[in-house]
């Protein structure tokens, strides 16, 4: 037999993890949106955006 302590402490755990991957899950959404909207201003920084263009980016 479980334990009801040690059940609760690994449902906990499980929450935790639930919510981990939910947080990752966020973060990959988020960097794919990033990546999309700086497509265009990656193609301007190969051509030539000068270290200013870097900044700005970064700011955004």
């Amino acid at each position: 037999m479980i334990h009801p302590v040690h059940h609760r402490l690994q449902r906990r755990e499980q929450l935790t993890l639930d919510a981990a991957y939910t947080a990752i899950g966020l973060i990959v959404v988020e960097l794919g949106g990033l990546i999309v909207r700086s497509r265009d201003s990656q193609a301007r920084l190969i051509h030539g955006g000068g270290p200013g263009h870097l900044t700005r980016l970064a700011a955004e």
